[in-house]
């Protein structure tokens, strides 16, 4: 027969244990719950069963397949890295920074056609950026010099 305080004190531990192991149980579902893939188009081929599932792919936008028709926003392009490229579909206003042969991150989801529909297009931009009027200054300041050499 057990004493009533050893009684109490394992109840305590049992119910510590219990509450602890809900807390981790809801934090890893809400984290499963927002957490999502960064892959490539080759990565993303090559894992079918995240068909369905939210997604970010990165990539090239391919030279020669952007097609966009004006009336419904419909944009469908291929988006590629160096072994693999991916059809996508996104409907919306297109990044000012978009074009083909940019880089760009894409959120959506792969569907049973191998096809990624996307909800959320980001351009990239090249690294070595710099604002307009310094980037005429510094065409300029290359344009003398190259004058300077040639005399």
């Amino acid at each position: 027969m057990m004493h009533s305080k050893k009684k109490q004190r394992l109840v305590f531990i049992l119910l510590t244990l219990l509450s602890v192991s809900a807390g981790i149980g809801l934090l890893l579902w809400a984290l499963e719950e927002n957490m999502m893939y960064f892959l490539t188009p080759s990565e993303l081929l090559t894992k079918p069963n995240l068909s369905g599932k939210a997604i970010r792919i990165g990539g090239l936008v391919e030279e020669g397949s952007l097609k966009i028709d004006p009336k419904s926003l419909m944009v469908n392009f291929y988006v590629k890295d160096e072994t693999a490229r991916l059809k996508v579909q996104y409907q919306g206003v297109l990044p000012t920074l978009f074009r083909e042969k940019q880089g760009v991150v894409i959120e959506g989801i792969l569907l049973g056609n191998g096809t990624f529909k996307a909800h959320l297009l980001l351009a990239k931009h090249d690294e070595t950026y710099r604002p307009p009027e310094k980037k005429k200054s510094v065409e300029k300041t290359q344009l003398l010099k190259s004058l300077k050499n040639e005399s």
